[in-house]
This record gives structure tokens, C-alpha cells and sequence, in this order.
């Protein structure tokens, strides 16, 4: 669930360097795009629940929680 906002994210940043080449990387476009997957983080969420009727949410979320995070886990790796 969480790879595809993460790449949309990603692709928003991409697309828009490359338009903009001179003017580089705002605050505003980092925003939006933070924005944006978040957005389609719910949505997705939301989708998932109405697909799996016997979807468990506790679990759901927390996985969805350590994927999120670990990303942190990589600050211990050797």
C-alpha cells in the first residue's frame, strides 16, 4: 500500500526538476507532493477496506506502520 504513494512522490519530484531544471527544488513542491501521498495513502487504505471485508485493522495498520518506519532501521545496519 505504501510503495505507490511513495513512488508517486517521487515521480512528482522527478517530473517537476526536470521542467524546472533552473529553478531546482522549493519548499512548495515537497509540500504538495507530501500532500499527494498522503491523500492516496488514505485512499488506498479506504479501497483496502472495501475490497477485504475481513480485513483486520489492528494488524493492517500496524504492519503498515513498520513500513513506514523502516526506514530507520537501515541507521542500525553495519
Amino acid at each position: 500500500v505504501y510503495i505507490v504513494p511513495t513512488m508517486c512522490w517521487v515521480a512528482t519530484i522527478y517530473v517537476v526538476r526536470h521542467l524546472t531544471s533552473n529553478l531546482g527544488i522549493n519548499a512548495a513542491v515537497v509540500l504538495f507532493g507530501e500532500f499527494f501521498k498522503v491523500l492516496l495513502v488514505i485512499v488506498l487504505m479506504l479501497l483496502s477496506g472495501r475490497l477485504f471485508q475481513g480485513l483486520n485493522w489492528l494488524v493492517f495498520l500496524s504492519v503498515l506502520a513498520v513500513v513506514m518506519n523502516s526506514q530507520f532501521l537501515l541507521i542500525f545496519k553495519k
